[in-house]
């Protein structure tokens, strides 16, 4: 039988990180008891530093709206995929079920107001950066009409929320309302666009490459995507794991944290050419999507890489993992790490800040 070229790809790479062994139930296990050794060692690269940006799917959503607001002045704009807006139901996971989900949804619905009031008042007391650093960036918003979790409302008031602090909110924000479910849309890889997308990772075949959309909207004058770009168009051996561990500070550990040992890097080979300047793009998961392979599944079907081996774009892909207080793995949107967790006090933030700034300066 012959094999399609994206599972080749995919079997190519899971031998080159993983040993070859993609049996989930396995990975995981190695990822809590003996995970991958690294493959690469964070370190300076020539990074262009007016181009950062940041996108998220879900819960990885929340995660890189809170990045954004806390470190506003490292980023140039942010993507946001099916998810609610800034702080929305913050103080448990029953909260933010209840106010901000399907699941109890229209009954005391959390108001986008008091994020954005939680802003200004982190902005106050020097929680986060000055939000005047938000005012000529860009954002950009996706959300499926038929989301199983997040209602559509909810997820369109992260367009209200940056228009309070964005200049020109018509020309730096795009909402796109798709006919779609609870996933990251792909030009060619997954479920259907309505249909539900867990057993494909969270990915949907919409004919509409989400990476792609969002990275031209954020980067408009420095990306060239001129071409529908397939799994095949990257190099599997630039894709490493690193170790995130080196990364928390003092006694902090997984348990405390909720992040596992290792991430992802894509580096383009350009890229490690001393002569070249590179864009840089941070993305975040959503919940379940920890596991190494299961990640890798993500990572490799998003179409993140073919747009970065492209156009010279370092993209680095952080990790939860499963602890008692996250079964599932999301990223903290509801204060399991602490009430801090959307600032720069936020556990997860500052192990996610301290590799931007080894790939900035080397610190």
């Amino acid at each position: 039988m012959d094999i399609p070229n994206s599972k080749l790809l995919f079997l190519v790479v899971s031998a080159v990180l993983l040993n070859g062994d993609t049996g989930q139930g396995q990975v995981v296990a190695n990822e809590l008891l003996d995970p991958p050794e690294p493959t690469y060692v964070l370190r300076r690269l020539n990074l262009i530093r007016e181009t950062i940006t940041i996108s998220g799917f879900s819960a990885g959503s929340s995660m890189a709206t809170q990045f954004h607001i806390a470190h506003s002045n490292l980023f140039r704009g942010v993507a946001l995929f099916s998810q609610a807006f800034y702080r929305c139901g913050p103080n448990s996971l029953i909260e933010f079920g209840i106010r901000c989900s399907k699941m109890g949804y229209g009954f005391l619905p959390y108001k986008v107001e008091a994020g954005i009031r939680d802003a200004k008042f982190y902005e106050k007391i020097g929680l986060i950066d000055p939000l005047t650093s938000l005012k000529n960036q860009k954002v950009f918003i996706w959300i499926g009409n038929v989301d199983e979790y997040v209602p559509t409302d909810t997820a369109i008031k992260n367009k209200v929320f940056y228009e309070e602090f964005v200049s020109k909110p018509q020309e730096n924000i795009k909402l796109t309302v798709a006919n779609a479910s609870h996933l990251f849309p792909t030009e060619n890889f997954g479920s259907g666009c309505r249909e539900n997308a867990e057993s494909t990772y969270y990915l949907g075949n919409c004919s509409y490459s989400g990476a792609a959309q969002a990275l031209t909207f954020l980067l408009p004058n420095e990306l060239k995507i001129t071409e529908t770009f397939s799994d095949e168009g990257f190099d599997p051996n630039r894709l490493k794991i690193f170790n995130q561990s080196e990364f928390y500070k003092g006694s902090e550990n997984i348990s405390k944290i909720g992040m596992g040992t290792r991430g992802y890097i894509y580096i383009p080979k350009v890229c490690e050419d001393p002569q070249i300047l590179c864009h840089l793009h941070f993305n975040f998961h959503g919940c379940n999507e920890w596991p190494l392979d299961i990640a890798l599944q993500y990572i490799v079907h998003s179409g993140f890489l073919p747009i970065a081996e492209n156009n010279a774009m370092v993209m680095i892909f952080p990790l939860t993992t499963s602890i008692p207080t996250n079964y599932n793995g999301c990223w903290d949107f509801f204060s399991y790490t602490g009430s801090n967790f959307a600032t720069k006090h936020g556990q997860q933030i500052q192990v996610v800040h301290g590799m931007l700034q080894r790939l900035i300066y080397g610190s």
